[in-house]
């Protein structure tokens, strides 16, 4: 049974010394095995580039003109770093993809790559760390963006048939406004792959809200959160299984 951790872990790298090594050890209790299982790929994204003295190591998957500021991902199999491949979407709109103003190329929608993370079995796992706005609307286009993507290259008439696919991470909007359009098709196609928790996962200074979960067409997905202290990140960590 394949489990994925996801955690936004707040700029880790910027942070001093003895808060990374608290911030590794929690790490660590998550990969340790439990009842005989333990955690298939742990995925980090809010990495500085102050994290390449520890592992996981900073890894810049962008679409933009690289630099030491911007934040990046981090992924550990076991205690050594696993490297992530950045994906460039194809240029055009999705089937589906509709109500939004504006280019449809998606390196002009984000900054943070999307990321493949690995492949189980039949399901190919990525990973995003979406744009941030007030509004939401920059997770929401992105979002909507990569649910129409996701299933199209996974379709019959895809890249991969016969493949499921699971895309998890922050996405800086939460459920009910990411369904929140007019457009019949992409309601129809957004609806049933969100899989979020009850529980917020980010815990905010004004209000706590739900915006790291996952969308996918796998069924009998699982989810849930591991609850950690302010200490750490304003964020919680995310489980999925199957």
């Amino acid at each position: 049974m394949p489990r994925i951790v996801f955690w936004n872990c707040k700029r880790l790298g910027r942070a001093t010394a003895a808060v990374r090594r608290a911030t590794l050890t929690m790490i660590s209790r998550f990969e340790s095995p439990r009842r005989g299982t333990g955690v298939d790929r742990l995925v980090l994204c809010e990495l500085a580039s102050g994290s390449d003295d520890m592992v996981p190591s900073w890894q810049n998957l962008t679409y933009r003109r690289s630099d030491p500021h911007q934040l990046g991902y981090g992924c550990l199999h076991g205690a050594a770093d696993f490297i992530l491949q950045k994906v460039t979407p194809t240029i055009g709109r999705p089937p589906n993809y509709s109500g939004f103003r504006g280019g449809n190329n998606f390196r002009n929608l984000v900054s943070r790559a999307l990321a493949y993370v690995d492949t189980f079995g039949i399901v190919r796992v990525y990973t995003i760390h979406a744009p941030s706005s007030l509004d939401q609307e920059g997770g929401r286009r992105a979002l909507s963006y990569l649910a129409c993507y996701l299933t199209e290259l996974h379709s019959a008439r895809g890249a991969f048939p016969g493949t499921q696919w699971l895309l998890l991470g922050d996405f800086n909007v939460t459920p009910a406004n990411l369904v929140a359009t007019d457009q019949p098709l992409l309601l129809a196609t957004l609806t049933p792959l969100i899989h979020a928790t009850a529980e917020a996962t980010y815990i905010g200074k004004a209000r706590n809200r739900v915006i790291d979960y996952a969308l996918s067409d796998v069924p009998g997905l699982r989810i849930r959160t591991i609850r950690t202290g302010p200490r750490y990140s304003d964020h919680r960590p995310i489980v999925v299984d199957w």
